[in-house]
């Protein structure tokens, strides 16, 4: 059963990831490579927004000096988009929220813990009511890897191809740089 205190406790939200990588070896893996419905030029971009912490208990909280450059322009796919059918199937889930994530030249965001507090409330009130191992996260990536490009999940530094799905576990600390000439531009998806 999901406890949804622990999203307003960050002190035991990392202490429940951190619970949940001792008691297993974390696994990352590429379960999928294809092209997907969605053309990232096609997407309306205009309503991009900096990634921030609303909440005042997230990544850039944690930081000592807070930069211009943590950030990480997101737009939700809507679950009306020709696309997201397509994802959940790829993925093998029922439910999902996706979001376009696009890291431009120079940016990073830290190492975290992401408590996806929109989608963990969205399904809480389900029949049955899912469990924290329920749910599952992927990264989506729509280009090759360039060189400066940088995604680590846990201690695991990523490379990847255009077209790979990679699952990981969603308790995994993890950290996204750019530091190549080229925005870098994936999905991240988590669901149920």
């Amino acid at each position: 059963m999901i406890d949804l205190t622990l999203l307003n406790d960050t002190d035991r939200w990392h202490q429940h990831c951190e619970q949940l990588q001792q008691q297993s070896i974390p696994r990352i893996q590429t379960v999928w490579n294809g092209a997907l419905a969605i053309q990232v030029d096609e997407l309306d971009l205009s309503e991009q927004s900096h990634y921030e912490d609303r909440h005042g208990t997230g990544v850039l909280a944690e930081q000592e000096i807070a930069t211009r450059t943590a950030v990480l322009d997101r737009t939700v796919i809507e679950a009306t988009h020709p696309a997201h059918e397509q994802i959940l199937r790829v993925c093998g889930l029922c439910e999902a929220r996706v979001a376009v994530n696009l890291q431009r030249p120079g940016c990073f965001i830290p190492a975290h813990l992401d408590k996806n507090r929109t989608f963990v409330k969205s399904i809480a009130d389900r029949s049955p009511t899912p469990a924290w191992s329920d749910i599952r996260r992927f990264f989506y990536f729509f280009e090759d890897q360039a060189p400066g490009q940088f995604v680590q999940l846990g201690n695991t530094q990523l490379r990847w191809r255009a077209g790979d799905m990679i699952e990981w576990p969603y308790y995994l600390r993890h950290a996204t740089a750019n530091a190549s000439y080229s925005a870098r531009t994936m999905l991240s998806i988590v669901g149920i």
